[in-house]
């Protein structure tokens, strides 16, 4: 979030809210069912632990999925830091 701002501040609070944000929307797509397709947008979706207690185990999909957003993500970061000048 540091590259969007080049005030820490700044890029906290907007981690912060897209975490509580992802959050309200894993409890509404619990609350409505029609609300499933949005269960990708949210990592609180992704290895839920009453599924994987009662032995379901993890879902192949989320893994290929968290797998590409931990080696994708880093990559692009790094590819914009060189652009940035940060304060810190």
């Amino acid at each position: 979030m540091v590259l969007i701002s080049k005030k820490t501040k700044l890029a906290v609070a907007i981690s912060t809210g897209l975490l509580l944000m992802t959050y309200i929307l894993s409890i509404a797509i619990d609350l409505n069912e029609k609300l499933t397709l949005l269960k990708y947008l949210t990592p609180f979706k992704y290895f839920e632990a009453k599924i994987v207690m009662n032995g379901n185990g993890l879902e192949r999909k989320f893994i290929i999925l968290s797998l590409s957003i931990v080696i994708i993500f880093p990559l692009i970061t790094f590819v914009f830091y060189r652009k940035k000048d940060l304060q810190v």
